[in-house]
């Protein structure tokens, strides 16, 4: 990943991050211990990035069952989840 998407991802984590603080009834929908994939609604390109990159660390992780959780900001702000598998990828 690049240092201009890494700046993204943790701009992303940021915004996240604040939300959950703000909303703590969002954060009751997201399974406990699931891996979240945070994208942005306006650059697909890091999006596949992203996506990308969680798929090659699910294939070391120690909990081949684990939930995925894909997550980005509507054009009103507010994060939506969408995209709940288990120990699979959604295509």
């Amino acid at each position: 990943m690049t240092e201009f998407y890494r700046a993204k991802f943790n701009e992303l984590f940021m915004e996240f991050t604040r939300y959950l603080v703000e909303y703590p009834e969002f954060a009751e929908h997201i399974p406990e211990g699931a891996q979240i994939v945070l994208l942005d609604r306006q650059d697909p390109h890091y999006n596949q990035q992203a996506i990308g990159f969680a798929q090659r660390a699910r294939e070391t992780d120690d909990v081949p069952e684990r939930s995925v959780v894909l997550s980005c900001t509507s054009k009103l702000g507010r994060w939506l989840l969408f995209g709940l598998a288990c120990g699979s990828w959604i295509s």
